[in-house]
């Protein structure tokens, strides 16, 4: 089976994880805090699971910013 990261991925939403069962994914959500090091918004990319979790491959964690846009 060939790298999660070397394959085209389909950006999805929670809805959508039950229709890419096998298939490599792009995920962006909001992570509740579980550690002092990851929290807030996130992309995740991985392969959607038979549960329709997805098994993490990497993810990034975006700076959260809270000014306005544009300023």
């Amino acid at each position: 089976m060939a790298d999660v990261m070397e394959l085209p991925r389909s950006r999805v939403n929670a809805s959508m994880l039950a229709q890419f069962i096998d298939r490599p994914v792009c995920f962006v959500g909001r992570l509740e805090k579980l550690n002092e090091e990851i929290s807030g918004i996130i992309e995740v990319i991985g392969r959607v699971t038979a549960k329709a979790t997805i098994m993490c491959t990497s993810y990034i964690q975006f700076k959260e910013d809270s000014s306005p846009f544009g300023k």
